[in-house]
């Protein structure tokens, strides 16, 4: 979001509800709820599911995914339903709307103004531990609080959240990065200092106590100091050292007040608050105005453990530390986006040796994947109130790099935050075409392949790939209905909308089959055939994908494509036709349930060897 001075101030969450960015009295911006799956699952799954069927649960997991990889799918199916605000299982969203009050209860010209933002989440389970009392620690270290001014929400429901304003005591300023300390060579060797304690009430109902703490070089967490907190340090360490020391995010030691890099650089602080949960999220990022700018995040007690909650909201710190990106209006709707994607990508294999260097050996495991939303509701904007904390596999798509794009992989999102054009408050879209045009394609032709990449979750996860494939038989695939002879049209209300896709799984395949599609702007499209060995004993087995794209060709009526693949035996079949338009919009994300992002693209297609 914009950041206009100190009236502004953010709020990011992680929960059922999303509290959004405030910027002043006159302003308001939409926010959305989050999805998860209510149903629970056993332990034990079978990957061997027909694409076609919907298998029952084994008792015996099937060899073809292994015991490891069952147990991470369950783990999976486990840390989704963790979060105590409950989501229907058709991962329905409904969009909600926030407001803006200002408040008059402005006490001294001296307090400071704090930024909140609040976003909502939930995880998977595990636990932490550390040092004494906050008081001894606060003499000791001369740290003095922070004033500050918060905008948080004070009221919160599945429908909407009331932001008001509440003022905090004035008291020192803490030491400016105004300061002629010397660049560091190497920012990931920098000792932090403690960061300011903001002493404020979040719309009287929660404070942030001293009381025990637990530190490590980069954190400390208040509030306990336990086996738990042990167990939260060692997430947030891996995940500091995965996106700072080893992908060169800038570090969350500094922030949009610090611009040049120099010290100091701030801890982050972690408050743990019992129940938190009751009103409305498990965690919630904010960021302090006053002149160290630090990000600090409140968490669930029982949240601490959860490498879901912990990484994501410290990647909402660790964005607060890119000036350029976390001041704009039409970046912020991608906050849930990116604080789900570091989460998701500390428990892959590209932070593996981050974990092993923080002694985590508990961040791995399951996936925050949402397949009734991403999938059963492709036809989405791809980021937009009711999806961005779903939409993160796109950026995991560009990470992983599959289709070996140049410029793109494991510094994708250090190069957007680098060459993001803060100027023009661009997309993040945007940003993206200027390095696929780099590379010798275009941003919409990076989102055509990613849908049809996503047709069998197939962009780099496995796991996230053996839930998907789990789930599959009770996906929404009814995006189209019969409009003739062979001829299929999509539904107006899922006509797939900017940068969203209609999946559209193919039936009763004979040898041959030859799919054509028309419409009238333009789009990208791909037969998308998946080689599978049915098994009744040891279940399916999954083999190659291809990826067939739809070529221009004579025809009426509009922009007409066409492809054919021969299908072999046991093959599964998908179209996918995906909205992508010629000329880039210019939209905030937070807003996308309206205006041209949210129009849908008409199309109809015939099959030939196939029905729908």
């Amino acid at each position: 979001m914009h950041i206009a001075g100190p009236t502004l101030l953010l709020a990011l969450a992680t929960g059922s509800t999303v509290s959004a960015a405030v910027v002043s009295q006159s302003t308001t911006c939409g926010t959305a709820a989050s999805a998860k799956i209510s149903s629970s699952v056993s332990s034990q799954v079978s990957s061997s599911v027909s694409s076609r069927v919907a298998a029952s649960v084994s008792s015996k997991v099937a060899a073809s995914v292994s015991a490891s990889v069952a147990a991470q799918v369950a783990s999976s199916i486990s840390s989704q339903l963790a979060a105590k605000t409950s989501l229907k299982s058709s991962a329905k969203v409904s969009s909600t709307s926030k407001k803006t009050s200002t408040s008059t209860s402005a006490k001294s010209s001296t307090k400071l103004s704090t930024s909140s933002q609040a976003i909502s989440r939930s995880s998977s389970t595990i636990k932490t531990s550390v040092k004494t009392s906050l008081q001894t620690s606060q003499k000791s270290s001369s740290t003095s609080k922070t004033s500050s001014k918060v905008l948080t929400s004070s009221t919160i429901s599945s429908k909407s959240s009331s932001i008001s304003q509440t003022s905090a005591k004035a008291s020192p300023k803490s030491s400016s990065t105004s300061s002629l300390a010397p660049i560091p060579t190497d920012p990931t060797k920098v000792d932090y200092q403690l960061a300011p304690i903001p002493d404020f009430q979040d719309a009287d109902k929660f404070s942030i106590d001293e009381g025990p703490y637990a530190e490590s070089a980069h954190f400390r967490l208040y509030g306990q100091d336990n086996d738990n907190t042990t167990i939260g340090l060692q997430h947030l360490e891996g995940t500091w050292d995965c996106y700072v020391n080893k992908l060169g995010w800038r570090s969350s030691g500094l922030s949009t007040s610090n611009t040049d890099g120099r010290p100091p650089y701030y801890k982050t602080n972690y408050f743990i608050i019992d129940n938190l949960v009751q009103y409305g999220f498990s965690g919630r990022t904010y960021q302090l105005f006053d002149n160290t700018g630090a990000g600090f995040v409140v968490v669930d007690s029982n949240y601490i453990t959860q490498v879901g909650v912990m990484s994501h909201e410290y990647g909402h710190v660790l964005s607060m530390a890119e000036p350029a990106w976390w001041n704009q209006q039409n970046t912020f709707g991608w906050a849930e986006t990116l604080g789900n994607f570091v989460a998701e990508t500390y428990r892959s294999d590209l932070c593996a040796d981050s974990r092993a260097r923080a002694n985590d050996t508990t961040g791995t495991g399951g996936t925050a994947l949402q397949p009734f939303m991403v999938i059963g509701q492709s036809y989405r904007t791809m980021v937009e109130p009711t999806n961005n904390y779903f939409a993160w596999p796109f950026l995991s798509y560009l990470t992983y790099n599959l289709d070996n794009y140049s410029g793109f992989g494991a510094d994708t999102m250090r190069t957007i935050f680098n060459t993001y054009n803060a100027k023009a408050n661009e997309t993040p879209f945007h940003t993206i075409n200027r390095m696929a045009v780099s590379a010798g394609t275009t941003v919409q032709n990076l989102v055509g392949r990613y849908w049809a990449r996503m047709a069998f979750a197939d962009y780099g996860n496995p796991v996230a790939q053996n839930y998907f494939r789990y789930l599959q038989p009770t996906l929404d695939y009814n995006n189209t209905f019969a409009a003739g002879n062979n001829k299929y049209q999509v539904y107006p209300e899922r006509a797939p909308r900017y940068f969203g896709s209609s999946i559209i799984p193919l039936n009763n395949l004979n040898s041959s089959v030859t799919a054509t599609v028309t419409a009238q702007t333009a789009y990208t499209a791909y037969l998308v055939v998946q080689s599978v060995n049915v098994g009744i004993r040891f279940g399916n087995k999954y083999g190659d994908i291809r990826y067939i794209e739809l070529v221009n060709t004579s025809g009426q009526g509009g922009i007409v494509k066409t492809a054919s693949t021969d299908i072999a035996n046991g093959e599964l079949a998908m179209l996918v036709v995906a909205n992508t338009p010629d000329k880039l919009l210019m939209y905030d994300a937070t807003q996308a349930a309206t205006g041209p992002a949210s129009v849908g693209m008409d199309f109809t297609f015939t099959l030939d060897g196939a029905t729908n």
